[in-house]
């Protein structure tokens, strides 16, 4: 459950106050990722929705983000105190007390429940049978793998690709993917990662990339299917993976 507290702020990027949320008509993945992350506590759009590139990449760095709140921009001034529950989707502006303190109690619980893990890092994940097994950590950024050594996690089980050709504003190169990739591999220090292939279509879109409409998307021209439809794109992407890996053993999974 991701809850934070804080105010909202229009100051740069790169100079936010403390617990800052941010309130934009909308935004872009990569405006995104020029915030103080530090200091940014939740994100609040106007337009865009769960599904947008801009929330899939905030849930990416743990930030709450709500989109569809139309017309929040002229309810709230600078310093306006805003909860924003990442979680269900809210958004109050101007809290009460009471409201303020049981979120706050929230907050304190979901960081005790983060100690607790913390301090279970580096025991082995055993079954009540006995049976050990491997915990890996999702991925998608360059900024998830910190996590991977902060959890003691076995590895990364999945390396979600898109992220990277989402936030381009044309399709990565074989010299792009092959550096971000690369990247990637070395950060794991050793550690086994999945890269799963270009899984794009349904709420992820790439805007450089024509897809038709279609009535059911979850199940028409995506992932798989489309990288079998464009042989050139998947042949260009497992190239760059080959070529990153080199040496390495590596893992690859089809969306």
């Amino acid at each position: 459950l991701r809850i934070l507290t804080g105010a909202m702020a229009t100051a740069s990027r790169t100079d936010l106050p403390q617990n800052s949320i941010v309130v934009a008509r909308n935004m872009g993945p990569a405006e995104l990722l020029d915030y103080d992350r530090e200091k940014l506590r939740g994100v609040v759009l106007e337009e865009g929705g769960h599904t947008s590139h801009v929330a899939i990449v905030a849930r990416a760095l743990g930030i709450p983000a709500v989109g569809q709140a139309e017309g929040l921009i002229d309810l709230i001034d600078t310093g306006s105190s805003i909860i924003v529950d990442g979680g269900t989707g809210d958004v109050f502006v101007r809290p009460s007390s009471d409201l303020q303190k049981a979120y706050a109690e929230k907050v304190r619980f979901y960081a005790r429940k983060q100690a607790q893990y913390a301090a279970l890092r580096d025991e082995p994940a055993i079954l009540k049978d006995g049976v050990q097994i491997e915990l890996n950590i999702n991925a998608g950024l360059v900024v998830d793998m910190p996590h991977l050594h902060d959890s003691g996690a076995d590895g990364v089980g999945l390396y979600r690709t898109e992220l990277h050709f989402m936030l381009a504003s044309r399709f990565p190169r074989l010299s792009s993917q092959f550096r971000h990739y690369r990247q990637i591999i070395d950060q794991a220090n050793g550690k086994p990662v999945t890269f799963r292939t270009l899984d794009i279509g349904a709420d992820k879109v790439l805007p450089y990339l024509r897809q038709p409409k279609e009535e059911n998307p979850a199940l028409g021209w995506r992932s798989i299917r489309m990288a079998l439809d464009r042989p050139a794109l998947l042949r260009l992407q497992l190239r760059a993976l080959l070529l990153a890996g080199e040496g390495i053993p590596m893992k690859i999974m089809f969306p």
